[in-house]
């Protein structure tokens, strides 16, 4: 932004600009992330986050437990047809795998966490916009105080 212009001045400005993109940046890719996220079933909103630990916890320990029986129940090279059947739905139960949530499902619960970085996104923009029309001042020979106060004239520099 500043180009060959080396001032200090102008690199601070241009420098919070900067800031605001990167912060915008971030928030969108938080914002897909957390829809991504969401996506799992066995995930939750954030303000559930205690609640998914449990159930998560829970899942684990099921896991586990089956492991265990599927471990007992691996049948031998004689076994009856009934043994290899019975692990073979042990097994199946096992590793099966859960079907993801639907897009329209996992944009509609993330929906109050989305509002809330919205409304960082807004502040990130207003910030973008009072810092890069200081950078403008700056760069045109205007001194400004700080960032609400009044701009002043000054001689432009040489």
């Amino acid at each position: 932004m500043c180009g060959e212009d080396g001032r200090p001045d102008l690199f601070e400005t241009a420098v919070r600009v900067a800031e605001c993109d990167v912060l915008i940046r971030e928030i969108r890719s938080y914002q897909t992330q957390l829809i991504a996220r969401l996506r799992d079933p066995q995930c939750y909103p954030i303000p559930l986050a205690g609640f998914e630990r449990k159930l998560r916890l829970a899942a684990h320990r099921a896991i586990l437990e089956m492991g265990e029986r599927l471990e007992k129940a691996v049948p031998s090279r004689n076994a009856p047809p009934e043994k290899k059947a019975e692990f073979d739905k042990l097994a199946d139960e096992y590793f099966a795998v859960c079907e993801d949530r639907k897009p329209e499902t996992a944009l509609m619960l993330s929906v109050p966490e989305l509002l809330r970085l919205t409304r960082y996104e807004r502040r990130a923009w207003s910030r973008r916009k009072r810092g890069f029309l200081q950078f403008m001042a700056v760069q045109r020979g205007y001194r400004t105080g700080g960032s609400l106060s009044p701009i002043e004239m000054v001689e432009a520099p040489l």
